[in-house]
């Protein structure tokens, strides 16, 4: 169940901030190990919808938003969020000038349910106050002219977070040790027999 308002601005006060993702390849990894989804669409080439712009206007999407969300959807607790939207191909040149989501500023996500989810409108509401710089539209009640389906538009345009997460060190395969020891019984025969102690000479008899 979800806190107050008044109850989680006492917690945040003390809380840490969200984090500055510098990697947006880490961000992903977090968030899907959070149960969540990126949506993948044939119609544009890239990886994902998160990123798939950023190889035509050359803007990765803001590690600050991405902390922000990583933050907002822990303390949201449901999993399979999908994300529909950041700095992807369908929303370059929809504007005159570069839009929040081509300045990789703004993402845009579906939750579980795929409709309107009151849980989640109260809990953006808290973040708007806690991060100046950070607003929503909920896009199911109140959709953008541009809009081509219902969904949350979230946007940091605020200051850069000061913390950062750093990227994790790709896991490595664990080598076996090697054996110090012939595999062919004959020889692991041989070779116990040359470990065993010579005798003492002093007192041994033939």
């Amino acid at each position: 169940m979800l806190k107050s308002f008044s109850e989680f601005i006492g917690e945040s006060q003390s809380a840490a901030y969200a984090k500055n993702y510098a990697s947006v390849d880490q961000f992903k990894l977090d968030w899907k190990a959070m149960g969540n989804k990126i949506k993948v669409s044939p119609s544009y080439p890239g990886p994902d919808e998160l990123t798939n712009g950023s190889g035509k206007n050359g803007v990765k999407v803001n590690g600050s938003i991405l902390g922000i969300v990583i933050e907002i959807f822990t303390a949201y607790g449901k999993r399979g969020v999908m994300i529909t939207g950041g700095n992807d191909v369908a929303h370059i040149g929809m504007t005159r000038v570069k839009n929040v989501h081509e300045l990789g500023q703004a993402i845009d996500l579906v939750p579980p349910n795929g409709s309107v989810d009151r849980d989640l409108d109260t809990l953006l509401q808290q973040y708007v106050k806690k991060y100046p710089g950070f607003t929503y539209i909920n896009e199911f009640t109140n959709p953008s002219p541009y809009s081509s389906g219902g969904h949350y538009h979230l946007q940091y345009t605020g200051p850069a977070l000061a913390a950062q997460v750093a990227a994790q060190p790709k896991s490595q395969t664990v080598m076996k040790p090697v054996q110090d020891y012939p595999s062919t019984p004959a020889e692991s025969t041989r070779v116990a027999t040359y470990k065993k102690p010579l005798p003492n000479l002093k007192t041994y008899k033939p």
